[in-house]
């Protein structure tokens, strides 16, 4: 019955960190888009013009920054991966 129990436990311990990993993963605090949705932002060699989204890209995820944008969504870059 011991080993029964301890199998069980370590399975609901798999599940549990399972499912926490993916909430962290698809949480959106930190994502590696932040919205920069501002039609007058240009791109230049991929850096985006626009320095309030700079900003908010910087203050998002700082340790990801590239200073680069999405030219087909209008996202400012954050960096990849998360």
């Amino acid at each position: 019955m011991t080993s029964y129990s301890r199998r069980t436990l370590s399975a609901t311990t798999a599940i549990i960190l399972l499912l926490a990993i993916v909430v962290t993963e698809t949480s959106p605090v930190g994502a590696c888009l932040q919205l920069c949705d501002h039609l007058s932002t240009t791109y230049t060699a991929g850096v985006c013009s626009n320095d309030d989204c700079n900003a908010a890209c910087i203050k998002e995820s700082s340790a990801n920054y590239d200073g680069g944008c999405d030219e087909v969504s209008g996202l400012c870059n954050c960096g990849v991966p998360c």
